[in-house]
């Protein structure tokens, strides 16, 4: 009798423990940092349309374009942290945009680990605006680089998109001036060639989000109004543009 019961209490703390290691535990996702402001905030300047990417050593890699007042000056901007967001990098200005307005940055990520970047940059004279591409190599941006065929842009929707496959490949999808269809152009081996344009489903709408699956079938959405619709390119060969 004296061995069961000297023995009750580690039998109730093995029961103690069980239960815990068996318990759900919160999932680490669902736990938010406090805020961390990694810009400085200044009364004239405005800032808007931000991208972010998470390449494959952790770094986080955030661009955003910043403008000052009502003026046509604007700035494209690069951060980054190696430590998950506790500490940022010196902002760095990647194209100092005067006399253009600059729209639409968006980041992918090559299977090396280079970034690829593009935007819109809005000119004055608008036959001079053009989605330009910039890549980042281990800390050094190279130039930016033309995208041809982009002078043929619906200007006002100021959206693109950029997705880049399991082969390095880069697509790049707009609307054409006068909205009748998207262009889509590819940038693989620093050479551009140009896909055959989605069916006539596509017409009036915009290019929101491009991505690819695993399996390299490349998805997109676009809008017009209230209006969305989706299509997919697989095996050279373009889904008929549906709405939903």
């Amino acid at each position: 009798m004296c061995y069961r019961i000297s023995n009750l209490p580690l039998a109730f703390y093995g029961l103690l423990l069980f239960a815990i290691l068996i318990t759900p535990q919160k999932a680490k996702a669902q736990e938010w940092s406090e805020p961390v402001y990694i810009t400085t905030p200044y009364d004239m300047i405005y800032i808007s349309q931000s991208d972010m990417i998470i390449d494959k050593n952790g770094v986080l890699h955030i661009v955003w374009v910043q403008r000052f007042g009502s003026t046509t000056n604007s700035f494209l901007v690069y951060i980054k942290s190696i430590n998950q967001g506790q500490n940022w990098t010196e902002p760095i200005t990647l194209t100092l945009g005067i006399g253009c307005l600059i729209y639409n940055p968006i980041l992918a990520l090559y299977s090396d680990n280079t970034v690829l970047l593009s935007y819109f940059s809005l000119k004055t004279e608008v036959e001079q605006s053009r989605i330009f591409l910039k890549k980042l190599e281990g800390d050094i941006w190279g130039d930016e680089i033309a995208v041809n065929g982009s002078h043929d842009y619906f200007y006002h929707s100021h959206t693109h998109s950029l997705a880049i496959d399991s082969n390095d490949k880069a697509y790049i999808l707009w609307p054409n001036a006068n909205l009748a269809h998207t262009l889509v152009v590819t940038y693989f081996n620093n050479q551009f060639s140009i896909v055959p344009s989605p069916t006539d489903y596509i017409k009036r709408f915009t290019i929101r989000k491009a991505l690819f699956d695993k399996n390299d079938v490349l998805h997109y959405s676009g809008f017009w109004g209230n209006t969305i619709g989706y299509s997919y390119y697989s095996n050279g060969q373009w889904l008929p543009f549906n709405l939903v």
